[in-house]
């Protein structure tokens, strides 16, 4: 009977923490304007559902935009013309689209919806891959780490595609451990199918499962000495188990392109910044050349990879800790921050589960959390490899992995426990989660851009960009002008808010390296790097955005007055004097 009634407490905890979750996602995404990216994933995901075809801005794949779009679609949101009719970048049709709504607030909850759906099975996936009903209080600990952390939650409340990652990623272990311990042609089918909606949500998708999957397989060697059950003499079946997951993860890649087919050089022409996708015919490498002569099922996916190469070849500004760098990026820019990020109590459980892994002698862990353990490491390892460094959200697949191998080491430490130290240690452990949940609540409602303590009164020194400043703090502006009654201001925004609606006071955009007085309103972003590329209007009599690259240097001026406030996590408000 104790058990039991254990088993339905920890249950019902499980469901509390999955709940509040949910409330805690939906109450910071109804509290922010839209973020620089969901635009872009809007207008292409709205494209899908509209002309049948994703031929536009083919790095991003887009299994997480048509999710996010369907609401928006059903809902009657369309784009006004095909996409090669309009901007070769999402980014302005998108603005365009939620300028446009019937209620803007509505039509970006209903997108924003649809990554609160990968919320959901990202946390039970956690669940299983931690243990499941089997091992209910570790299946409800790494569950419960999970539902309070921060910036995961606050990604979870945008219409992006880092979450959705996240989830499938860990579907992809979840089907891999259930082929490794029963290998069929069915679970290998699923085992496909699973690597292809993760490659459906991210191009660097296959990476991360390569090494997390590699890890887990190593575990169960390591742990039950043995890579998979079985005879060794069925590998020659194993073998053709694979071609099966092959043949499964390609149906669900061309299934999500439509079936399209074509060439590479059909697609209308794209790049990143400066760097083409395709160069010109006549500078083309040989094989580059003769790819592009042949008719390939979805032509798109392919794409996609040459625009990530683009990406890469162009570099992308990084900023950590004060310093910027154009390219190449940092390589501890993740390991920094993970560190900054993370809960306190997250932290601390995991400096006290981590010697684990360090034992010369074989752990007293179950295969799941060794794996789960190694897989973060090896994720870890990965991110100091990309050269792309824009936010913590690109590595978000660690936090669930970390949290799966410390609720696997807490168990059975706990549980060799007894009478009071048992207890206590219980008690212990449930006061740093009800921590955890605090410190949600007080971050709310900009979860993404949590810091702790550690960060220092000044975040903004560590990280910016998806870390902190995304543009999504114009709801929280126009609250702070209307009760300082503030008729006018200029303004440096990063972000893609329409600066000029009908609440707004008159709103000017700051000119670079032109000082003024009065009301101003700078971006942390602004403020301490040189990311000076914006989408906004001139003037509020304008229609249309442009792209704005500024010089550097173009706001110093305002480094010699303190800000008369701090308006949500990431602008400054300043009055300037008349001289």
């Amino acid at each position: 009977m104790a058990t039991n009634r254990r088993r339905v407490c920890l249950g019902a905890l499980t469901v509390a923490f999955v709940v509040a979750a949910v409330a805690w996602t939906v109450a910071s995404a109804a509290s922010l304007s839209h973020t620089f990216d969901e635009p872009h994933h809007l207008a292409t995901g709205i494209a899908w559902w509209q002309f049948g075809t994703y031929r536009w801005w083919t790095e991003n794949p887009p299994l997480p935009k048509v999710v996010t779009a369907l609401a928006p679609y059903l809902a009657g949101m369309r784009l006004p013309a095909p996409p090669a009719a309009l901007s070769p970048a999402p980014w302005m049709p998108g603005i365009e689209l939620l300028d446009g709504a019937p209620s803007y607030r509505r039509a970006l909850m209903l997108a924003r919806l649809g990554t609160v759906g990968f919320l959901l099975l990202a946390l039970g996936v956690t669940f299983a891959l931690a243990g499941g009903r089997k091992r209910l209080f570790a299946a409800f600990a790494a569950t419960a780490l999970v539902a309070t952390y921060p910036p995961l939650l606050g990604h979870a409340g945008l219409a992006t595609t880092d979450v959705a990652a996240v989830a499938t990623v860990l579907l992809f272990l979840l089907f891999l451990d259930r082929w490794a311990d029963r290998p069929s042609p069915g679970r290998a089918a699923a085992l496909g199918a699973g690597l292809g909606l993760a490659t459906l949500c991210k191009l660097t998708a296959p990476a991360f499962c390569a090494i997390t999957g590699l890890a887990w397989l190593a575990a169960r060697r390591w742990a039950l000495g043995r890579w998979t059950d079985g005879a060794p003499k069925r590998w020659r079946a194993r073998l053709g188990q694979v071609a099966i997951a092959g043949a499964a993860a390609f149906a669900a890649i061309w299934a999500a392109y439509r079936f399209s087919f074509g060439r590479l050089d059909e697609l209308p022409p794209m790049g990143f910044m400066r760097t083409p996708v395709l160069p010109p015919p006549g500078q083309r490498s040989p094989l580059l050349a003769w790819v592009c002569r042949l008719r390939l099922p979805a032509p798109e996916f392919w794409h996609g990879f040459l625009f990530l190469k683009a990406h890469d070849a162009n570099g992308h500004p990084a900023f950590l800790l004060g310093q910027v760098r154009a390219r190449g990026g940092f390589w501890d820019f993740y390991l920094v921050g993970l560190l900054l990020k993370s809960p306190l109590p997250f932290l601390l459980l995991l400096g006290v589960c981590l010697p684990v892994l360090l034992r010369k002698r074989r752990p007293r862990l179950d295969a799941r959390a060794l794996g789960a353990g190694l897989a973060a490491i090896g994720a870890l390892a990965l991110s100091t490899r990309l050269t792309v460094n824009i936010g913590l959200r690109h590595l978000l697949i660690v936090v669930p992995l970390l949290a799966i191998f410390i609720a696997g080491a807490i168990t059975p430490w706990i549980g060799g426990l007894v009478g009071r130290a048992r207890v206590a240690a219980a008690v212990a452990f449930g006061a740093l989660l009800a921590a955890s949940a605090v410190t949600v609540e007080r971050a709310r409602p900009e979860l993404f851009a949590y810091f702790n303590p550690l960060a220092g009164r000044e975040p903004a020194r560590a990280l910016i960009d998806s870390d902190l400043d995304w543009g999504q703090d114009l709801p929280l502006l126009v609250r702070e002008l209307r009760a300082r009654r503030i008729p006018s201001a200029h303004y440096a925004f990063f972000g893609t808010m329409n600066p000029c609606g009908p609440d707004l006071p008159r709103l000017e955009p700051l000119q670079p390296k032109v000082p003024v007085t009065g009301w101003v309103v700078l971006s942390e972003q602004f403020y301490r790097s040189n990311f000076l590329v914006s989408l906004r209007r001139p003037s509020c009599a304008s229609p249309h955005y442009r792209f704005d690259v500024a010089p550097d240097g173009s706001f110093d001026w305002l480094h010699a007055y303190e800000p008369v406030a701090r308006i949500g996590a990431t602008l400054r408000l300043y009055h300037i004097p008349e001289r």
